[in-house]
Order: structure tokens, then C-alpha cells, then sequence
């Protein structure tokens, strides 16, 4: 990271029932969200988006703005 510190990272593909789909990296303590599994409804609040044409999204910092299944 830009402060020299390392950070776990994970990267998730979400995919709607038109088959669109988005690949999200999260980063620090995000990447360790409890949930986050193949056929899970995902809530994501404050993605900002780092690559227009390859259209990936860089996750929240905060685990709170991530909600699954039970939690929407």
C-alpha cells in the first residue's frame, strides 16, 4: 500500500442473472468478510471503481458496508 504497510487482499467476481459481471478488491480487514461465497446475495456500499474498461471496483474500507444474504 502507499503507506508501506502490506494488507491482505481478496478479489470477489459478482455476476447477475444477465450473466453481467464485476470483479471487487477488498482490501485490510475487508478481505476477511464473513459471507462472502458462491450464490450469496451482496450488498457493497462506497466501490470506487479503478479500471473503466476492464470495469473492476475497488471495495469499501470499512467491513460495515459490506452486507450478505441475511443482513440486507
Amino acid at each position: 500500500m502507499r503507506d508501506g504497510n502490506e494488507k491482505d487482499k481478496r478479489a470477489i467476481t459478482i455476476i447477475d442473472d444477465s450473466q453481467a459481471s464485476v470483479e471487487i478488491t477488498f482490501w485490510g480487514n475487508c478481505a476477511h468478510a464473513e459471507g462472502l461465497q458462491i450464490g450469496r446475495i451482496v450488498a457493497i456500499k462506497d466501490c470506487r471503481v479503478s479500471d473503466y474498461n476492464g470495469v473492476s471496483l475497488n471495495g469499501p474500507f470499512d467491513a460495515k458496508n459490506i452486507k450478505v444474504d441475511e443482513q440486507i
